[in-house]
């Protein structure tokens, strides 16, 4: 009973640093992009205290599960006539099929945000074409943004979370430690930021 409640314990924990490091990771995505792209001094762009952004962390952990088995699909007829061509053509599909996810994603949350009019000045994020953002769906998605999630959740899915996944499996007791103590942190973080 013990070791299946660990074991059931330490895949929940891979869980949560899947997507607190995913979280981590828009974080700075985020900033950056404001500081550098937008030409503004630094902005937390996270709701709560740390620097992470659970949006990314959902999204990701959404990819891992929908998206990430396109990457073990068997393709026996492009695999005979090279490892490579088989390697782009599901690169160029989890691709694709990440820019669909993440870009729902993105829609979904600013529904759930604002459920009424998401209005520039007002909204969390705004898709404008006075910042370059041309192509755009009433300010909640863009095509730019949507081209580089695609470009980001490929790269997470192709190696970090293969990076993850070895890492959190091979010491076990340590990972669990680690883990448990980042869950802490991250739990006390949403009791700070939303009670206090």
């Amino acid at each position: 009973m013990k070791e299946k409640f660990l074991k059931g314990y330490s895949f929940t924990l891979f869980l949560f640093v899947i997507f607190i490091t995913s979280s981590v990771i828009g974080w700075v995505y985020e900033v950056l992009t404001i500081m550098i792209e937008n030409q503004h001094g630094f902005q937390n762009r996270g709701v709560l205290f740390g620097p992470y952004l659970p949006i990314y962390g959902f999204g990701v952990l959404l990819l891992v599960a929908t998206v990430n088995p396109i990457r073990k699909i068997p393709m026996s007829g492009l695999k005979d006539k090279s490892r490579l061509l088989e390697f782009l053509v599901k690169l160029v599909l989890v691709f694709i099929a990440t820019v669909a996810v993440t870009t729902l994603v993105e829609l979904l949350a600013t529904y759930l945000i604002s459920p009424g009019k998401w209005v520039e000045g007002e909204a969390l994020w705004f898709y404008s074409p006075n910042e370059g953002y041309d192509i755009n769906f009433q300010g909640r998605i863009a095509l730019k943004s949507s081209l580089r999630f695609g470009l980001g959740g490929s790269l997470l899915l192709y190696t970090v979370y293969p990076l993850l996944n070895r890492v959190c499996k091979r010491d076990n007791k340590k990972f669990i430690v680690i883990a448990t103590i980042l869950l802490l942190v991250f739990l006390a973080d949403l009791v700070f930021t939303y009670v206090f």
